[in-house]
C-alpha cells in the first residue's frame, strides 16, 4: 500500500497547511518539542496520547514512514502505526508533511 492510500485528504494548497501550523506552534512553541525518544513510530502509544489531550499529530514521511523519495512504507509496522493513529485521532487530525518536490503534503 502507498503513503497516499491512508484515507488522509490531500492538500493542495502548502501555504494553507504552514500558515495553520505555524499559527498554532507560534502560540505554544512547546508543543513541537520531543519529549521521548524512540526508534520509529510503532513505540508510539496513540492511545495514551489522546487520553493526554492531544488533538492533533504530525508526522515528516520522509525516514519516518517511507524512504526519501518512495511511497512505500518502510515495513508493515509503520504501516499498522500510522493507521492505528488514523484510527485514534481521526484522519483529518493525522498529517504527513514532506519537504520532497513530488508528493509535498498529505
Amino acid at each position: 500500500m502507498s503513503i497516499f492510500d491512508v484515507g488522509s485528504k490531500l492538500l493542495t494548497d502548502p501555504k494553507i497547511i504552514y500558515e495553520k501550523i505555524g499559527q498554532t506552534i507560534l502560540k505554544n512553541p512547546n508543543i513541537i518539542r520531543p519529549h521521548v525518544k524512540i526508534k520509529d513510530i510503532t513505540e508510539l502509544n496513540f492511545q495514551k496520547m489522546k487520553d493526554m489531550g492531544m488533538e492533533k499529530i504530525i508526522f515528516d514521511k520522509d525516514n519516518t514512514l517511507t524512504t526519501p523519495n518512495n511511497n512505500a512504507y518502510l515495513n508493515e509496522d509503520v504501516e499498522l502505526a500510522l493507521n492505528d493513529a488514523i484510527h485514534h485521532f481521526g484522519k483529518d487530525n493525522v498529517i504527513v508533511i514532506s519537504n520532497m518536490d513530488q508528493f509535498r503534503f498529505h
